[in-house]
């Protein structure tokens, strides 16, 4: 699978039949089905004992995942984020955008700015620049800049009165997060309706066991030699995995600049070739892959001692790896 994000998947076959890490109970079958979320293609799999139980689950997750991306969507020009984008402010944001918005300006804050949702008019610049064939890369320095002096997650206000822009111009994105939100809604509703084994694949990976269940065993590959190359297999039990490598959305052919941002510089990341993240949700997994992308390694380590329960593993240009808590300690 190749996405924006550089996860392998699930070891065991799962492009093709339903493959669960342990024994099925009487009654109950494998089954594997699809759900797309902002144009991604995933999946959910999981043990169906049954009785109506998944239907009811996967009617109610096709729902949220419908509400959501009608909030925090770049690509529906109708949805929230898109008319706070163009409008510069939005009245009546509902709870859906709220959350995500209220969840990437506490993660910016927590991470001094290297996760910054922000970050749009580079996005916007870089996309714009690179549609032309003739173009040359990267965007000149002075248009970098001016797109870079819209970049402050603090001159994003939110209050009773909805969402609004301190400056001119300024523009968010959530794709940094949403993704890892969708991946939460899906787990939170199976696990409402009884459904505690299953693994959940929209780009980022949550998993549950069960209680005496194996773990499912994700892959996480890095770039090496031109291609992508297995550098560990992670067992979830309970828990979320994202990987960001810049080599997912490329504007280049050589992939030197791509869609992970340095708030700080206005380029491209470059420092490593990717980090993965554990976490116990998909959203704080997703946004600090993305943020960690931008961090050295001291700061990296700083942030994951100061938060139990995450993970990080990095890898370099060169194809070193470097593990932090919970990576560290497998």
């Amino acid at each position: 699978m190749t996405t924006r994000r550089t996860l392998l998947g699930t070891l065991g076959g799962l492009a093709g039949a339903a493959v669960l890490p342990w024994p099925l109970a009487a009654g109950e079958r494998a089954r594997r089905e699809p759900l797309t979320f902002m144009g991604v293609s995933g999946r959910v799999t999981l043990a169906d004992p049954g009785d109506g139980r998944v239907e009811a689950a996967l009617a109610q997750v096709r729902r949220e995942l419908r509400r959501l991306e009608a909030a925090v969507s770049l690509y529906d020009p109708n949805s929230e984020l898109s008319r706070l984008n163009r409008d510069g402010r939005l009245a009546g944001a509902s709870p859906a955008l709220r959350a995500v918005l209220d969840r990437a300006l506490a993660v910016a804050r927590a991470t001094d700015g290297a996760f910054d949702p922000t970050v749009q008019p580079l996005w916007e610049l870089h996309a714009r620049f690179f549609r032309d064939a003739n173009a040359p890369a990267p965007p000149p320095q002075l248009l970098r800049e001016r797109a870079a002096g819209l970049v402050d997650h603090r001159r994003v206000r939110v209050d009773s009165d909805g969402v609004a822009f301190d400056r001119p111009g300024m523009a968010v994105t959530l794709n940094g997060l949403a993704q890892g939100r969708a991946t939460d809604l899906v787990t939170e509703t199976l696990r409402r309706h009884g459904l505690h084994r299953h693994l959940v694949d929209l780009g980022e990976f949550s998993a549950r066991a069960g209680n005496d269940g194996e773990p499912w065993r994700v892959g996480v590959a890095a770039p090496a030699g031109g291609r992508l190359t297995l550098v560990r297999t992670v067992p979830l039990t309970s828990g979320a995995l994202a990987t960001s490598a810049g080599y997912g959305t490329p504007f280049d052919a050589e992939g030197r600049h791509h869609h992970l941002f340095d708030p700080a510089t206005g380029g491209s990341t470059t420092r490593h070739a990717s980090v993965s993240v554990t976490a116990p949700d998909a959203a704080t997994a997703d946004a600090l892959s993305t943020a960690f992308s931008a961090m050295p390694t001291g700061r990296i380590a700083a942030v994951v001692a100061d938060r139990p329960g995450l993970g990080a593993l990095v890898v370099d240009h060169a194809g070193a790896v470097e593990t932090f808590g919970r990576f560290a300690a497998a």
